[in-house]
């Protein structure tokens, strides 16, 4: 096993943890199978290998695991897909990895991890990585949950609390009788990994009712903590609040070359290799990748910028995550997020605004969805190309491996591998 390495983040001002009892060894298993359907166009690869600020979120997560974590499961789906990237990055600890072999549901994914172990497990998604909500759940024994404030508590299921315990779930309720919801990170016992097994009906949803029976007949504690300590990866635009969370991290470090008049303000990290072109200006907070190519007059404020992308002249990105090996030329890209390779064309337009001002919706699984943004531009799968002088309205979705024709609005959800395009008719007098 390697050596177990301590972290230096420290719980928000004005709050402490108080440790009273906590078991010395303990299993974390770190849930990194499933479709993420819902994350389209975003799942080609699991959404734990997303990169942000340099570096694969589950590598954050395992690296972040408090020391008195003793093992680490991580359970992928077949093919390997997770532990070949895990094994490429440097981690603090050992690491076990387990199949599963058919996506049958977060209840299937907790037993492969969790049942052949005598103790209290933490159970974690492989994108879940704050020190904070590990360390108030490792505190104590037996089944515990992490509840958190939400101005949208009709979304998820609704914690029923009667003193220092969660007595039980709303799930999705209309009207919710609180603003308390349950977040999807658990210190689970034994005695409920037992239930689980024997009462899980095979269904999708099989956990949540597990834990909804299991609540009426023991007690669970409870913690409350900020929303924001626990970072969701439902949609595909939540990849702009983890990142948000990450840049609050970045520190200004300039590694790669710098020509003389560029400005830089705030903080900005511009590692190895990365190059910064005459005349552009970047406000942090800001990461500039790996062999990162920044253009005469370019613009790049509060963004993150992957390994090998090439922001071309005069292009402004702001609020924005640019995948790894992404190119553009002279365009506007606003609170969107680019996967890997993709290539926006001479003139590309970004709108991030309705003209009401009012929250942004998306279309996700033929369903309109509240982004709870007023201010999203779209979102491109991995290989994607958008021709010049295109434009792309709010809220919209790009497919992996799309093509989109010159001179095109796009104003509606382009599937993986479609092309779309305008035909123009010439008249010539």
């Amino acid at each position: 096993m390697g050596n177990l390495l301590t972290f230096g983040n420290l719980p928000p001002s004005g709050e402490s943890i108080l440790i009273t009892q906590f078991n010395p060894n303990m299993r974390a298993v770190i849930l990194s199978g499933g479709k993420s359907s819902r994350f389209w166009p975003l799942n080609a690869g699991h959404k734990s290998l997303m990169e942000i600020t340099g570096k694969p979120l589950i590598i954050r997560t395992i690296n972040n695991l408090p020391k008195e974590i003793s093992e680490v499961i991580i359970v992928e789906p077949p093919g390997g897909v997770i532990s070949e990237v895990v094994k490429k990055h440097p981690v603090n600890r050992h690491v076990e990895f387990r199949t599963q072999d058919k996506p049958k549901g977060m209840w299937d994914a907790i037993l492969v991890g969790s049942e052949d172990y005598g103790d209290d497990v933490l159970i974690v998604s492989g994108h879940q990585f704050s020190p904070f909500a590990f360390e108030n759940l490792i505190a104590g024994r037996g089944t515990k949950l992490l509840l958190s404030h939400s101005n949208n508590p009709s979304e998820y299921g609704v914690a029923e609390v009667d003193g220092d315990n969660v007595v039980g779930i709303e799930e999705k309720p209309k009207k919710p009788k609180s603003d308390l919801i349950i977040n999807s990170i658990y210190r689970l016992s034994q005695d409920f990994v037992k239930y689980l097994a024997s009462h899980n009906t095979g269904e999708e949803y099989a956990f949540e009712a597990a834990l909804s029976g299991f609540l009426k007949k023991k007690t669970v504690k409870f913690s409350i903590i900020p929303k924001e300590e626990i970072p969701s990866l439902k949609y595909p635009w939540d990849s702009l609040s983890v990142m948000e969370r990450l840049l609050d991290e970045v520190s200004h470090k300039i590694k790669g070359e710098v020509s003389k008049d560029v400005i830089i303000e705030g903080d900005v990290f511009v590692d190895s290799g990365a190059q910064i072109m005459s005349g552009a200006k970047i406000y942090g907070p800001t990461y500039i990748g790996k062999g990162v190519v920044v253009g005469t007059n370019s613009l790049i404020r509060q963004s993150s910028i992957e390994m090998g992308a090439v922001i071309g002249y005069g292009s402004e990105v702001v609020r924005s995550l640019v995948g790894p090996s992404s190119k553009m030329h002279h365009s506007y890209v606003g609170d969107s997020v680019l996967g890997s390779n993709t290539w926006l064309g001479y003139g590309t337009v970004t709108a991030n605004r309705r003209f009401d001002k009012k929250q942004i919706k998306s279309i996700v699984k033929r369903k309109k969805v509240n982004t709870h943004r007023d201010r999203l531009g779209f979102v491109a799968g991995n290989n994607s190309k958008i021709g010049i002088s295109s434009q792309i309205m709010p809220g919209i979705l790009i497919g992996a491996d799309a093509i989109i024709g010159p001179s095109t609005l796009v104003d509606e959800n382009v599937a993986d591998g479609k092309m779309v395009y305008v035909k123009q008719k010439k008249v010539v007098k």
